[in-house]
């Protein structure tokens, strides 16, 4: 036999190397355990009518989430001593012998297992354990009135604060990964990494016209400006955010126009920046060629050189509530659009997008039988233009897959929404809500190489909820320790359906879109809360 060619099973009397891949079914499905720990704290305290006319709030809060994974593998080094029947685990004589005298066998059929690869995979088997933690730590305190200073439509509201925050990560990888001894994944180095930020903030809502100063275009108008700065201590890294914001209700009182402009930044995330390396096999759609390739080996790191992404925004809106015979309708239009410039996965491309956000609402109160109520929100993606590399042309992406995410999980919605109808009685709420997700074009695993295309249908899921509240307190005096206690029972997917299916090319494990869908199915909750 060829040096290095130690497995009796080889057909090929030499080493297998180069393109060659092997599904190793035998070993059986990568089991993933995983439990996550959840802790929040916040405190806070308020201070009203300081020289008659300020307010302050101050408030301290802490979060953390960590996360212990234990998850069943394949060690390459054990693997590779398993193929090698020279090896002394093969030695019955030798002390670490493993009970069997066969190596691994790597060219059966998966479907017909075969019986003396038992011992050899249980050898190869690594359960690798991970724990991962991230913590926040944010302080601040805050100062508004609603008087600083008066003009002829009334009195301006000012606020004005500051806050900190303390962000950090901690990554500690199994040793055996950290060593690069797992196959198919790259090492991982532990990361401990933290950042601070100060933010200092203030805001001003100053009425023009008002029922004090009226004009005969307006009922009232009012301005709203505010402002953000944030400090990044440990990058010396600064923003500066404004926003600007009218507010315009007509003479005949049932109309509220209301429009905005502001700017944005995003701050890579501390796992964006420092995270470390993990390897993947996932279909994938070249950015600069557009050729689909169904499989590809793809690792994904943290980059410390990620900047700012940049963003400006636009907003104009109608809000109206008509009187009369339709009292208690309310319908609200507003049309908006955001372009992000640097985005922070890879500070590259363009996006422009907007649409139209619908909200409609209607309550109606009886004498006898309670308060009825009945509503739509919906979303309208106009357009989701998305350069996937700097050489490439922005494309708009509206009912499509979304670039951005593994091939079928993701969608770029042209609708989504939902519609509620309730009912409320002495105590008694319950509601009725119908979820709406539209659809996207996906692509089934087939011998051309971009695929056939055919579309993920459009799904509607139903919730009900239902609460009572026990012994209601009617104001404070007559409050007691067993007052206002609220008992509410619920059923998400009510009907037990199923996700729609999506294939991505064939590479999509899961068989439907995992980033807007769950396969929990119908689930029962319950609770019981009780304010203080």
């Amino acid at each position: 036999a060829a040096q290095g060619a130690f497995n009796p099973f080889n057909p090929f009397n030499q080493d297998i190397s180069g393109g060659s891949r092997i599904r190793l079914a035998e070993f059986g499905n990568r089991i993933y355990h995983n439990r996550n720990t959840a802790f929040a704290f916040t405190e806070g305290v308020t201070v009203n009518n300081i020289a008659d006319k300020w307010n302050l709030d101050a408030k301290i809060r802490f979060s953390s989430i960590t996360n212990q994974s234990n998850i069943r593998l394949i060690s390459t080094s054990r693997f590779l001593r398993a193929l090698n029947a020279n090896d002394p685990i093969f030695n019955p004589a030798s002390p670490s012998f493993i009970g069997t005298t066969t190596p691994y066998n790597p060219f059966g059929f998966f479907r017909n297992a075969i019986p003396t690869n038992a011992v050899p995979v249980a050898f190869a088997t690594h359960f690798q354990r991970d724990e991962n933690s991230s913590t926040m730590a944010d302080a601040g305190v805050g100062l508004n009135t609603g008087e600083l200073f008066s003009l002829p439509a009334g009195d301006v509201g000012f606020a004005l604060g500051v806050d900190f925050r303390r962000e950090a990560i901690n990554q500690a990888p199994d040793s055996t990964l950290q060593a690069g001894d797992i196959l198919g994944a790259p090492p991982a180095a532990p990361i401990e990494r933290q950042r601070k930020i100060g933010s200092y903030f203030a805001e001003a809502e100053i009425p023009v016209f008002s029922d004090k100063h009226s004009a005969g275009f307006a009922k009232a108008l009012s301005l709203n400006i505010a402002a953000r700065y944030e400090s990044f201590f440990t990058s010396s890294r600064h923003a500066f955010v404004p926003k600007i914001g009218l507010r315009w209700m007509p003479k005949d009182e049932t109309l509220v126009f209301r429009t905005s402009w502001g700017k944005g930044f995003a701050e890579p995330s501390l796992y964006q920046l420092f995270s470390g390396k993990v390897a993947g096999l996932t279909p994938i759609t070249d950015p600069v060629t557009g050729n689909f390739e169904p499989e590809q080996n793809v690792t994904v790191t943290g980059n410390k050189a990620l900047q700012s992404e940049t963003s400006k925004s636009y907003n104009l809106g109608v809000v109206w509530s008509p009187k009369g015979a339709l009292e208690g309708f309310t319908l609200a239009v507003d049309a908006w659009q955001i372009q992000r410039s640097g985005q922070v996965l890879g500070n590259v491309g363009d996006f422009k997008v907007n649409g139209l956000d619908l909200a409609t609402s209607y309550i109606w109160r009886t004498e006898s039988a309670g308060r009825f109520e009945a509503g739509v929100n919906a979303i309208m993606l106009n357009r989701f233009d998305y350069q996937t590399a700097p050489t490439l042309a922005s494309f708009n992406y509206v009912g499509q897959q979304d670039p951005r995410a593994s091939p079928g999980d993701d969608g770029i919605l042209k609708w989504k929404g939902q519609g509620w109808v309730g009912w409320n009685y002495h105590g008694f709420n319950t509601r009725l809500t119908a979820n709406y997700t539209g659809g996207f074009v996906d692509f089934t695993d087939s011998d051309d190489p971009v695929g056939t295309a055919f579309k993920v249908k459009s799904t509607i899921f139903y919730d009900l909820q239902m609460s009572y509240t026990f012994f209601p307190s009617k104001s404070s005096a007559d409050r007691t320790w067993w007052s206002d206690l609220k008992a509410t029972a619920g059923v998400t997917n009510l009907f037990d359906k199923d996700p729609p299916f999506a294939s991505g090319g064939g590479g999509n494990s899961n068989g439907y879109p995992g980033f807007l869908y769950t396969d929990v199915g119908r689930f029962v909750y319950f609770g019981l809360e009780k304010k203080l």
